[in-house]
């Protein structure tokens, strides 16, 4: 019964996904928030800030491609685990 209640909450967990977009979103939007700040603190207008931000932290989209790798194997990996236990 045990290894039912595993199984059940290791499948859960693979249909994150939508969970996991909106954790990372929020955690890109809050490095550029941060990296703007800092840009203003130094000087620069809004607009500026902002841009120079984008431009100093990277594609915002080419950033999560790094991520999905790793997530990928977050997925996989309880499916695996439940295997050899």
């Amino acid at each position: 019964m045990e290894r039912f209640r595993i199984f059940g909450a290791r499948l859960r967990g693979l249909f994150r996904k939508q969970h996991l977009d909106r954790e990372l979103e929020a955690e890109l939007r809050a490095h550029l928030e941060s990296l703007t700040e800092e840009n203003i603190r130094r000087g620069m207008n809004p607009t500026e800030a902002a841009h120079a931000a984008r431009r100093e932290f990277g594609g915002v989209e080419q950033t999560k491609e790094l991520y999905l790798p790793a997530r990928r194997a977050m997925r996989v990996d309880p499916l695996v685990a439940l295997r050899y236990e």
